[in-house]
């Protein structure tokens, strides 16, 4: 789920692009059904899709999307199990199962130029990506590991792997998020801070062992958390939120949605999209 336009969009794999519409959801028929991830940037809402060898752009609910090829790494190109997308400045990242991949735009500027050329795609790691957290200066990546990719002056990429607590596996699955300094990392049923300007991790909080942190959201000095059924749950369907405030934590017993995907902060609420369905809840 994003923010888009002063609108909340949710993506369902299998069934496509909705947005919400005052008390209901709208389907955008014109986007992909098999959709796995969405952002914003570059005035416009993108989306990453499941083996169609694509990625779309959309800049209103109005107007049909523009869809844009990946790049030829893979062989036929449809054969992309792509996974995440984000975007930051000028550059789209791209996550699937075997490559990180990255577009810079030519020619858009916010507010002046609506549209864009692009170049061709670089790729930037070999081996895939399931999460992107983009920066100024680069990425935080999650490949078999945590990795930091730099971009230097003249646009080259740079990378090197972060190493993570030595209470963790160095290829553990990671939820990342990002706020200021910071970067919370969620991993089985811990979640860690890491504190990048020092080099220093502080693990925060330890869930039991039948959740598995699966989104991180950072908002307003809090992390609220969703999870999925960890190995040790009764139930291939329960999934939770909880939230982390000063090192305290707490669970929100009404969420009802199954197994937890995804989490967004929209109009003063707190949404939260899972196997089951979307709910939200009062931040008030």
């Amino acid at each position: 789920m994003v923010v888009f336009q002063d609108t909340l969009w949710a993506a369902c794999f299998g069934e496509g692009l909705f947005y919400k519409d005052g008390h209901q959801w709208q389907s955008y028929r014109e986007a992909s059904r098999y959709l796995t991830d969405l952002a914003t940037g570059a005035g416009s809402l993108w989306y990453a899709t499941w083996m169609e060898g694509v990625i779309g752009r959309i800049a209103d609910k109005k107007t049909p999307p523009k869809t844009i090829p990946l790049p030829r790494f893979v062989t036929p190109r449809f054969a992309y199990r792509t996974e995440c997308i984000a975007v930051h400045g000028k550059r789209v990242w791209v996550g699937s199962h075997s490559h990180l991949m990255v577009l810079t735009l030519q020619g858009w500027e916010p507010g002046i130029h609506p549209d864009f050329l692009y170049e061709e795609w670089e790729m930037a790691l070999m081996g895939g990506a399931s999460a992107i957290v983009p920066t100024k200066d680069g990425a935080w990546v999650v490949a078999e590991g945590l990795w930091r990719l730099t971009i230097g002056e003249k646009g080259s990429l740079s990378f090197k792997p972060v190493p993570l607590p030595s209470a963790l596996p160095q290829n553990s699955p990671l939820a990342i998020a990002l706020a200021g300094t910071i970067l919370w990392v969620g991993t089985g049923a811990t979640i860690w801070k890491y504190e990048f300007s020092s080099g220093q991790w502080h693990q925060e909080a330890r869930l039991p062992q039948s959740e598995n942190v699966k989104v991180l959201l950072p908002y307003r000095g809090r992390v609220y958390v969703g999870s999925t059924p960890g190995k040790k749950a009764k139930s291939a369907g329960e999934g939770h939120v909880g939230l982390l405030e000063r090192s305290h934590w707490r669970w929100f017993r009404e969420v009802q949605v199954g197994a937890v995907a995804d989490l967004a902060v929209f109009e003063g609420s707190l949404w939260i999209a899972g196997s089951e369905g979307v709910q939200s809840l009062s931040l008030e």
